[in-house]
């Protein structure tokens, strides 16, 4: 993964999160119907979170068909430009099953991105240490020849 893309994902995850976070603060679906700033709240980061998957390389997405790609941009592009044709129970029933699905597979993503990270870093560490025993056993020779 390319930081392009992880970057990207760190954007989606966080605003999953905030979906995730938003929806369990108002609890129900006839809640979430009545309170607007939580709808538009969640409407906005749905929004942001199919911008951001449109930004996806399709190699990505097509690597990663079990997301609905195409559906989140399609509510991205219903809420941006056809914002009163958003039903309610969609979007709810989005933010109890698609997101909190979306944020356990991008959680999975980024921290396997961190797996990779934390082995280079463990190879780059033992290859530093190498190179510090040969250099202490070649001044150890040089010291047992004098």
């Amino acid at each position: 993964m390319n930081e392009r893309v992880e970057a990207i994902l760190e954007h989606m995850l966080e605003d999953a999160e905030d979906v995730v976070l938003f929806a369990g603060e108002v609890g129900t679906l006839e809640n979430f119907s009545q309170d607007i700033k939580t709808r538009k709240a969640i409407i906005m980061s749905l929004l942001n979170i199919g911008e951001l998957s449109n930004q996806l390389p399709q190699d990505y997405k097509t690597a990663n068909p079990e997301i609905p790609w195409k559906k989140m941009v399609g509510m991205r592009n219903i809420a941006a430009h056809r914002y009163k044709a958003l039903h309610f129970d969609i979007l709810w029933d989005t933010t109890q099953t698609t997101v909190p699905e979306l944020l356990t597979f991008l959680k999975s993503q980024l921290q396997s991105k961190t797996h990779e990270k934390e082995t280079d870093d463990i190879t780059v560490m033992s290859e530093d240490a190498l190179a510090r025993d040969w250099e202490q056993k070649c001044e150890d020779d040089v010291w047992k020849d004098l």
